[in-house]
């Protein structure tokens, strides 16, 4: 059983694509999507209500006035109700086996999360960097999840208290950080990368890192500051 969110700001030219693709899943336990709007003022409402009526799939849609996908995705998180939470873009489209390959991943009991591969348009190198980036986190003995392709168990995501708020970039690799840090002596590898855990998602974070280039020393800090939140000292079996 698992719950899917959907943070949703202005995407009237990507959501129904988003949705229509849980209509293929391979997957044959039960699920659910919630679609978390966050204070859209185009047409997304009015494709998303109307998907709902004509859908078979159970959709709820559900309102976070705060702005900022941190918000929108901890809303989600807590508003599930299955063990096992799955997030998503509504600029993404997941591939028919991606529920069933989060359920896969967690039929371990002691992995907590999982995460898997964007491909960023065809495009060969974005594709490339982001896959090589987050194999380089596992390798080193970190993880990185991306928002749009990742789940978690909801009791791990209580007991860590969810998101951190005030971390409205990179909140996706700060719940990493704090899985890691909290079940490392549970396992010593409660998050999992998954190549066959795929996505198709837009161009559009990289565009916006190209166009506010002067921002990324500030992204860089942020990274680091995360990144720290985590013990190097740990050791398997301590607490």
């Amino acid at each position: 059983m698992i719950s899917v969110i959907i943070p949703v700001y202005n995407e009237e030219a990507t959501i129904l694509d988003c949705l229509r693709a849980f209509s293929n899943q391979t997957f044959n336990g039960k699920f659910e999507i919630i679609v978390i709007d966050n204070n859209s003022t185009d047409n997304s409402l009015k494709i998303i209500d109307s998907f709902i009526k004509t859908s078979n799939l159970d959709v709820k849609l559900v309102r976070e006035k705060r702005q900022g996908i941190v918000f929108a995705r901890q809303k989600g998180f807590i508003y599930a109700k299955y063990p096992i939470v799955a997030s998503t873009d509504a600029d993404s489209v997941v591939f028919p086996n991606w529920l069933k390959r989060i359920s896969r991943n967690m039929k371990n009991k002691k992995v907590m999360a999982c995460g898997g591969k964007n491909f960023y348009e065809k495009k060969r190198i974005p594709t490339f960097i982001s896959y090589n980036f987050q194999k380089l986190h596992f390798r080193l003995g970190l993880s990185f999840l991306i928002g749009n392709n990742m789940a978690i168990r909801r009791d791990a995501f209580m007991e860590i208290d969810g998101f951190d708020l005030k971390y409205t970039r990179l909140e996706d690799f700060y719940i990493s950080v704090q899985i890691k840090k909290y079940y490392h002596y549970y396992n010593d590898s409660p998050i999992v990368y998954d190549k066959k855990m795929n996505i198709d998602t837009s161009l559009r974070k990289y565009r916006h890192l190209v166009k506010f280039s002067k921002k990324l020393p500030n992204i860089l800090r942020l990274y680091l500051r995360i990144l720290f939140l985590y013990d190097f000292r740990f050791k398997k079996g301590e607490t």
